[in-house]
């Protein structure tokens, strides 16, 4: 799976923020904190959920099982505005 390449991010003060451009169906704004923002750039090249869980493991000092939920969350939410080749 992949991020779509309709699908931008910028730096906004503390935050990430994702839009979709004018080709893309979602036609608002996402806002993201360091570890979604850190998934996302994940997804800017092929890759699969667990390749991002053990990228985060290396990055972050979590649990396993926390970080797996976040990816999950994080890339269902993309699914659900259809931000993912797949």
């Amino acid at each position: 799976m992949k991020l779509k390449s309709e699908y931008v991010t910028y730096p906004v003060d503390d935050k990430e923020i994702m839009v979709g451009t004018g080709t893309s169906s979602f036609k608002g704004l996402v806002k993201m904190n360091a570890s979604a923002a850190y998934i996302i750039s994940c997804l800017k090249e092929e890759t699969d959920e667990e390749s991002i869980i053990n990228k985060m493991l290396e990055k972050y000092d979590a649990e396993r099982d926390v970080i797996a939920k976040d990816v999950a969350h994080v890339v269902e939410t993309l699914r659900s505005i259809g931000a993912l080749d797949e």
